[in-house]
């Protein structure tokens, strides 16, 4: 596991790793509009994909910390692979979209 500081220096200094994951963002906002309307917290997960749409570079903002937190992104850094990255945005849209 990273140390907070460089946790903190991913957060802060990260300027890729925060470019992928706007494209992160749109692309499961993307997911979120094409699943079945009985996925568990759908409507929730509408309206924050539609605040994606509107803001992508704020709403990734919000996602960051919990990208950063991720393990596999703490011991890649901005070299993450986009599919690793894209899985974990994926794991946190439920928790962004219901705080």
């Amino acid at each position: 596991m990273a140390t907070y500081n460089e946790i903190y220096n991913i957060w802060a200094t990260g300027s890729t790793l925060k470019n992928k994951v706007i494209v992160a963002c749109v692309q499961a906002a993307s997911t979120v509009f094409n699943e079945n309307a009985n996925t568990a917290s759908h409507a929730e997960r509408i309206v924050w994909a539609n605040q994606v749409l509107a803001d992508p570079t704020k709403q990734a903002q919000r996602m960051l910390w919990g990208v950063c937190l991720n393990a596999s992104v703490q011991s890649a850094g901005e070299a993450v692979a986009d599919a690793t990255l894209q899985t974990v945005v994926d794991n946190l849209v439920t928790f962004f979209a219901l705080h």
